[in-house]
């Protein structure tokens, strides 16, 4: 389980050099909680660091096997806007939304709910891992603010090993999910891959890089539900038409680029019903809204952008 000696990973501080370093040293060993024998800890590219997992391959994959089936009650209520991703039977998804429209948690829990209809398939024994989840950050911050979501949605009886420091959670039915920085696309590239979630994607400087590296994790064999694909997920707020905005008008009917392997969604800030009530809070001594405050507080253009959600030009 997790060692409160664990820091949270640092993507951004930890250099191709220093990468290649530590990937070079003898893999570090680890003693079995369950058996007592030892084995190495694996490589996490995307982190430039080794797992830490208490138990070894075989007991991690047979104590999934040995779990009974039980049924996973979540905590979650979507709104109108995150229910219509949910409902979407396309396999890639693209969300923009306004600052606390929910937009990264709805994300979230589609990652898990996908990986989970993944683990209640029949699979071959020569899938390892069984099953793979990737969730994508441009820098530390979010990473940890995904870590936090994600810890909300799994529940604690499913986690068999997980360390915060590696950004590596192992789960009873054979699932391995890791956290991933985009800071150097070139490292998005490994065994195939489930589901990825990718979080601010317009904050990611070479996106489409990150992208192009990740579509082949994956178009692997087998991934998917039902072995038809790996699903990507991807959210984030605008910032300009930059190669986040590319992606979202692939899955809109209207643009030109349009494929039918991916649907977009868009909603604002006050699209969030917990934010809908907000903004009608009325100050007594001025009697405007919350609303009309924060409109007079923030620049035009970060208004539109960071609220409404649009896609302004570059300019």
């Amino acid at each position: 389980m997790l060692d409160k000696s664990d820091k949270p990973i640092k993507p951004v501080a930890i250099t191709n050099k220093r990468k290649k370093e530590v990937k070079n040293l003898t893999p570090p060993k680890g003693i079995c909680g369950e058996c007592g024998s030892g084995f190495s800890q694996d490589w996490n590219s995307g982190t430039g660091l080794y797992s830490s997992f208490k138990l070894c391959p075989e007991c991690r994959i047979s104590t999934a096997k040995k779990e009974e089936a039980y049924k996973i009650r979540l905590d979650y209520t979507p709104h109108p806007f995150q229910r219509l991703v949910h409902e979407s039977s396309a396999r890639f998804k693209v969300v923009c939304a306004g600052a606390r429209g929910g937009k990264d948690f709805c994300l979230v829990t589609e990652f898990f709910l996908k990986l989970m209809i993944c683990a209640n398939e029949e699979r071959p024994t020569s899938m390892v891992p069984r099953v793979l989840g990737w969730i994508i950050a441009p820098t530390e911050k979010l990473a940890r603010q995904n870590w936090r979501d994600l810890k909300r949605v799994v529940p604690k009886k499913l986690i068999v090993d997980e360390s915060r420091s590696t950004g590596q959670m192992t789960l009873r039915n054979g699932v391995l999910i890791e956290l991933h920085s985009a800071y150097n696309p070139e490292d998005l590239v490994a065994v195939g891959v489930d589901v990825a979630l990718i979080t601010e994607a317009a904050r990611i400087k070479d996106m489409q890089v990150v992208w192009e590296n990740l579509e082949m994790r994956l178009n692997s064999p087998g991934r998917g539900v039902e072995g038809k694909g790996g699903i990507g997920l991807i959210n984030s707020s605008p910032l300009g038409k930059n190669y986040f905005y590319k992606m979202w008008l692939w899955g809109r009917p209207e643009s030109d680029t349009y494929d039918s392997d991916w649907e977009s969604f868009r909603w604002t800030t006050w699209d969030n019903p917990y934010m809908a009530i907000r903004a009608d809070d009325i100050c007594p001594k001025t009697g405007l809204t919350y609303k009309e405050r924060m409109k007079r507080r923030y620049s035009k253009v970060r208004y539109e952008q960071d609220i409404l959600a649009k896609f302004l030009s570059d300019e």
